[in-house]
């Protein structure tokens, strides 16, 4: 299966364009002032253009979490780092076309089930880190990113 958009909504195999609909792009120049048929209106930073902090993951927390739910579900993967950083809103996806990231998370973990939710819970408590739950990642509410305070 394809990875999810990092600077959309869906999958990176799927795509949404006005070439099949005449009505759309006139309607978004007259609504919005925007011209969709120009290339690179809307078009996001590339990924590997990103300026993204290194992940602060140490060696005992990782041997944890591998151990609780196998290496192969334990990620620092820049991609998945910038797909887990915040939700799909309007104002995260700005963000993330321009390549806005004070905060990334340091680690994905993709636990299994139950146990696995358990045990790398219980992994974070002992090292004092944050565990912040992302399910399909169409949240609007903010509640997937860090404050900016929060230094764990």
């Amino acid at each position: 299966m394809a990875a999810m958009k990092w600077w959309g909504w869906g999958r990176e195999d799927v795509s949404f364009t006005h070439e099949d609909k005449p009505g759309l792009a006139p309607f978004i120049r007259e609504k919005l002032n925007l011209d969709v048929t120009r290339p690179g209106t809307a078009s996001a930073v590339a990924l590997e253009e990103l300026e993204l902090a290194d992940p602060v993951l140490p060696d005992a927390l990782r041997s944890a979490l591998t151990a609780a739910v196998g290496g192969q579900h334990v990620s620092t993967d820049r991609l998945d780092r910038v797909v887990h950083a915040r939700g799909k809103s309007l104002s995260d996806l700005v963000r993330q076309r321009r390549g806005a990231f004070p905060r990334l998370p340091d680690v994905v973990v993709r636990p299994g089930d139950e146990g696995q939710v358990a045990a790398l819970v219980h992994e974070a408590l002992q090292a004092d880190a944050v565990v912040i739950p992302f399910g399909g990642g169409s949240s609007i509410s903010g509640s997937l990113e860090a404050a900016a305070s929060e230094k764990r």
